[in-house]
């Protein structure tokens, strides 16, 4: 962290393929921004944040279109266990639907582009000099990372 002064914003898009980003609140520096998939233990990073964490963004669970029942079953674990993560570290924590997130972010974006496609439009506009990969060896932006990242710069916009 900073000298302590610093303030920040977490944003989490839930899932195996979602991811955590973690957005200076003041000037939006982006601090940290990692996929889910390889944050083995969220509470310790809540642990090492929760001082200068000021709101966590989580993007609300919901069902979606031909997902079996196990792995909605394994969805709603997940997310029950972050909940109870951010619960535990007395963090204050607002869960958004997606819909309300993206019809912010989207605003300015190619209408005629697919949510997820407008969503990184909207990403590389705000943090042109970001990499989006998961690392340096992948070709392809990590879309729950920047999903992630977005829903940090919604929650700033609604004040955060």
């Amino acid at each position: 962290m900073d000298d302590g002064s610093a303030t920040y914003i977490m944003g989490i898009d839930p899932g195996q393929t979602g991811g955590i980003a973690v957005l200076a609140r003041e000037d939006r520096v982006i601090h940290n921004l990692i996929p889910m998939c390889i944050t083995k233990d969220f509470a310790s990073l809540l642990t090492s944040y929760r001082h200068y964490l000021h709101h966590i963004y989580l993007e609300k669970a919901q069902a979606m279109p031909k997902q079996g029942v196990s792995s909605m079953f394994v969805y709603g674990q997940g997310f029950g266990e972050l909940i109870g993560a951010i619960t535990a570290c007395k963090i204050p924590f607002t869960l958004v639907n997606p819909r309300v997130w993206q019809k912010e972010i989207h605003a300015g974006t190619d209408a005629h582009l697919s949510a997820k496609d407008r969503t990184l439009q909207a990403a590389k506009r705000l943090f042109p000099a970001h990499n989006f990969t998961a690392s340096a060896r992948s070709r392809k932006d990590h879309m729950g990372m920047v999903d992630a990242l977005m829903i940090c710069e919604y929650g700033i916009r609604k004040g955060a």
